[in-house]
C-alpha cells in the first residue's frame, strides 16, 4: 500500500475535513485563509495535537469564543453557556472528528489507518515556524 500523498491530496482532503466538521458542529461557513500566520495571544485559544502514525500529527488551534460557541451547540449548554473545564475535551473531540475524516478521505478505504488520542498542546513560536500550516477562518472572521 502505498502512504505516499501529493501535496494537493493532503490539502484537499484537509480542507474538505477542516471545512465539513466546522461547518457542521458550528452551523457556519469556515474557509481557507490567504494568512497562515496566527495573530493571537495564547490566553485566546486553545491548542491540541494528534498523531496520525507513520503521517506525523496534526495540530489544531481554536480561539476560545469560537470553541466556546461549537461546544454550546454540541452540548446544548444553554445560555449559561459551557463550564471553562469542558473547552479541552471540547477541542480533543473536534480534532478527532477532523482527524478521522482527513484519514477516510485521504486512504479512500484502501488501508487501515493508526491515529492517536489527542493531548493539550499549543505553542504560538513553533507554530508560525512550521513548514506546513493552514489557517481556516470562519464567517466571522
Amino acid at each position: 500500500m502505498n502512504t505516499t500523498f501529493s501535496h494537493e491530496a493532503i490539502t484537499e482532503a484537509l480542507n474538505q475535513s477542516v471545512c465539513e466538521t466546522l461547518e457542521n458542529l458550528a452551523f457556519t461557513e469556515v474557509m481557507v485563509a490567504p494568512d497562515t500566520s496566527l495573530n493571537l495571544k495564547p490566553v485566546q485559544c486553545l491548542g491540541t495535537r494528534i498523531s496520525l502514525g507513520n503521517l506525523g500529527t496534526m495540530d489544531l488551534v481554536l480561539e476560545k469564543n469560537f470553541l466556546e460557541e461549537i461546544g454550546g451547540i454540541l452540548f446544548n449548554a444553554g445560555p449559561e453557556g459551557l463550564e471553562p473545564d469542558a473547552l479541552p475535551d471540547t477541542l480533543n473531540e473536534i480534532l478527532n472528528i477532523i482527524a478521522g475524516r482527513f484519514l477516510e478521505k485521504l486512504f479512500q478505504g484502501q488501508s487501515d489507518f493508526t491515529m492517536g488520542l489527542p493531548e493539550p498542546h499549543f505553542d504560538l513560536k513553533e507554530w508560525n515556524t512550521l513548514p506546513i500550516r493552514w489557517v481556516f477562518n470562519n464567517d466571522t472572521g
